[in-house]
């Protein structure tokens, strides 16, 4: 069993107030990209460890903190002055009569010394090449004692220099190695060494990283994790010697880019999280399907306030989240070839609406590289329900300033948020940009808006062996579609058909249907269309009714759109899938959280449940949770883990004591972040627990009393009306 996180939205809106509260909130980080994120570090570190034969370098916690080097010596750059005090008080010097005077006990060969008083100086010859040894003779005779002669040594060494190096051509997004080589002079040997961002005009300034290969001692080279942002990116590294001789080198980097040419069509249809690499330069928005509502074509960018990583910007106002777009080759055009840049924008979504300030930007850049804000999306001025979700508008801009029509043209939204967060979401979708182009909102296309329906009526997922004689009970009458109609006027659907396989086998299941007939089939332009079909799955329930029974299987949904009027770039959002495992489990989700639950003020006695079904007697071995990174670190609070069966009103059959959240995805490569308990006894043993057929209940405890209590993770796309429970007070009410 799995993922005990499909809550029922609508309870949490109905229960009477008290002390404690169970509340519904939006999460603050993404679990699915911090894994994400943690795979894409583990191949960059595989990578390193091919290019070193070791593993990656780890820097110090606070960089490098003696470089420059304090030098043993006494040193002065070449063309400046060193002055020192002449200190002779350990030689029983500092009275009245006492004498200083400087010898000429050898020639200077470096440079000039003069004494005034106690005050030696130095001049330095200009024009030292490398250092150079000079010693300084001063005598020192007591007022009533006799005269000792003080020596100085000094150092002359040559300033600092600045070196170009030779450029390093390197693949977007790769892990290369950069070594100086023999173009170091360095007159002594080497001390220490020091990297920097050299100033540039460089895109991809502050997403770029660099590294030394070791930090166990000076390395005059480096690693380069490259983005996918064009352009020549400098760094610079310092090399320091025994001397405090410091020369500087930048290095040119060089990141080739692909130029793109019109049209320019996106719709975040072929799946995320992150946007399309070959359009887009950055990773910062989030691409799903699930945290807005009736988008203009499946899937959609979400401007969430979070990096890449799923965490939050270390920010309390300003721009977070960017969508730039690579260069797009207009210097074929003029302003009279009526360009326009068209899209889908939504505010909030299922998420938080955006205070005010938190706007969303869309900036031109110029042939000077300048970018110019085009528009700006205020956010509201007020507090939007948290169950509102406002719709998609069109919005369509000219390109109209000759400063555009360039080679490299881009455009950008950059999504404002106070503080760093998913707490001000955006929405974009279906954007295109060409020439001859009016600014209405008709395009050639119907898009799906949604993925396929499933075909089971209760569950996401479920064991084959629950679904085999009981096909009827456990399986829709009916499929569910739902399109966008960009034409002007109405459209048929005309051959758009559903099929379903199962995966492993690649066995058709023999369903092969049509979305929609007759009248129904016609799809109203600029307004989303949804349309339930009965439909007779006996061949497919016959068909998994043969299938072994424990054996994994995954049924595959595929919806498609055969309009032949379509135009060619519109053609990607023509085909959605869906996934139905049976496996070992049982699931309400959908496999993504866009919520979060806990109990608010809780008092170490709140419980939550959720109902399921077996259709046979079975074994329940395990439950999963999703604990999403909010509230502060959770992991310290405690939760009793329970189960009952048939009703909550009895004892329960298993109750683990005493657990605490794990954040699975800190440690594992988990997509979704899934914490298992498996079915223990207090000295560690598996203990199975026997449930017969019909209803049995998982729930928790909340045993940490505090003001935010262990959240979960909740699904708002697949609700389960009757099968989750609260108790507050001592009483479950559904």
């Amino acid at each position: 069993m799995r993922n005990l996180y499909p809550l029922c939205l609508f309870l949490w809106f109905s229960l009477p107030l008290a002390a404690q509260t169970l509340e519904v909130a939006p999460l603050t980080t993404n679990p699915l990209l911090r894994s994400l994120e943690n795979q894409r570090l583990q191949q960059q570190g595989e990578q390193v460890r091919k290019l070193l034969g070791t593993r990656p370098p780890t820097a110090p916690e606070n960089g490098p903190s003696d470089c420059p080097p304090e030098s043993s010596y006494r040193v002065v750059t070449a063309g400046e002055v060193l002055a020192f005090e002449v200190d002779t008080f350990g030689l029983g010097g500092g009275q009245e009569g006492d004498a200083l005077r400087l010898l000429d006990c050898q020639p200077l060969q470096f440079g000039s010394a003069s004494l005034d008083s106690t005050t030696l100086q130095y001049a330095a010859a200009a024009g030292v090449s490398g250092v150079g040894f000079d010693q300084l003779c001063v005598e020192f005779c007591r007022e009533n004692g006799p005269c000792d002669t003080l020596l100085f040594e000094v150092v002359v060494r040559r300033p600092g220099t600045t070196f170009v190096a030779e450029p390093l051509t390197v693949d977007p997004e790769s892990v290369s190695v950069y070594c100086l080589g023999d173009v170091i002079t360095l007159p002594g040997s080497l001390r220490c060494s020091a990297l920097f961002d050299a100033p540039d005009d460089y895109d991809g300034s502050g997403r770029q990283n660099f590294s030394f290969t070791t930090y166990l001692r000076p390395d005059t080279c480096l690693l380069y994790y490259a983005t996918r942002f064009p352009g020549t990116d400098t760094v610079g590294l310092v090399l320091c010697d025994e001397f405090a001789v410091c020369d500087t080198f930048k290095i040119p980097i060089r990141i080739p880019g692909d130029t793109l040419a019109l049209p320019f069509f996106e719709d975040f249809s072929r799946g995320g999280p992150y946007p399309n690499p070959h359009r887009w330069l950055e990773d910062d928005v989030f691409v799903n399907r699930t945290l807005a509502a009736n988008p203009p074509s499946v899937g959609l960018a979400t401007f969430d306030g979070l990096d890449r990583g799923g965490s939050p910007y270390d920010l309390i106002a300003g721009p977070a989240d960017h969508l730039t777009s690579a260069p797009i080759d207009l210097s074929p055009f003029t302003p009279a070839d009526s360009l326009a840049l068209k899209f889908y924008l939504a505010p909030k979504g299922f998420g938080l609406g955006p205070s005010f300030q938190d706007s969303l930007l869309l900036q031109f850049r110029d042939a000077q590289r300048q970018w110019h804000t085009v528009a700006s999306f205020p956010g509201f001025p007020f507090n939007l329900p948290l169950d509102s979700v406002p719709p998609f508008q069109f919005f369509a801009f000219r390109l109209d300033d000759p400063a555009f029509f360039h080679e490299a043209f881009q455009f950008r939204f950059v999504g404002y948020s106070s503080p760093g967060g998913i707490s001000d979401l955006w929405h974009l979708d279906y954007i295109w940009l060409n020439a001859n182009e009016t600014l209405d909102n008709n395009f050639p296309d119907i898009a799906f808006m949604e993925p396929p329906s499933g075909f089971l009526k209760t569950y996401t997922a479920m064991p084959l062996r629950h679904y085999q004689g009981f096909e009827d009970a456990e399986t829709r009458s009916e499929l569910h579609s739902a399109f966008f109609n960009h034409f002007p006027l109405e459209e048929n659907l005309d051959d758009s058909r559903a099929n379903y396989r199962e995966v492993t086998t690649a066995t058709n299941l023999g369903i092969d249907v049509t979305l929609a007939d007759n009248n129904l089939a016609e799809i109203l332009p600029k307004t989303p269309e949804s349309r339930d079909k009965p439909v007779d799955f006996g061949s497919l329930k016959a068909i998994l009714n043969s299938l072994p029974p424990d054996e994994p299987r995954i049924v595959e949904t595929t919806f498609k759109i055969a309009i032949q009027s379509q135009g060619e770039p519109f053609r990607i959002n023509d085909t959605v899938h869906l996934h139905t495992p049976f496996a070992d489990y049982f699931s309400y989700d959908d496999g993504s959280a866009e919520r979060q639950i806990f109990i608010r003020f809780a008092q170490g006695t709140e419980q939550i449940a959720v109902r399921f079904h077996t259709n046979q007697d079975d074994t329940l071995r395990a439950v999963q949770f999703m604990f999403p990174h909010v509230n502060g670190d959770v992991q310290n609070q405690l939760f009793n883990l329970r189960i009952w069966v048939d009703s909550l009103n009895t004892e329960p059959v298993f109750e683990r004591q005493l657990l605490r959240p794990f954040y699975a995805d800190n440690v594992y490569d988990t997509l979704q972040g899934f914490t298992t308990y498996r079915l223990e006894d207090l000295l560690g043993q598996e203990v199975p627990v026997f449930i017969p057929k019909g209803d049995f209940f998982v729930g928790w405890q909340q045993a940490t009393a505090t003001e935010f209590g262990i959240p979960v993770g909740f699904d708002i796309n697949n609700t389960c009306e009757d099968c989750n429970f609260l108790n507050l007070d001592g009483e479950w009410n559904p």
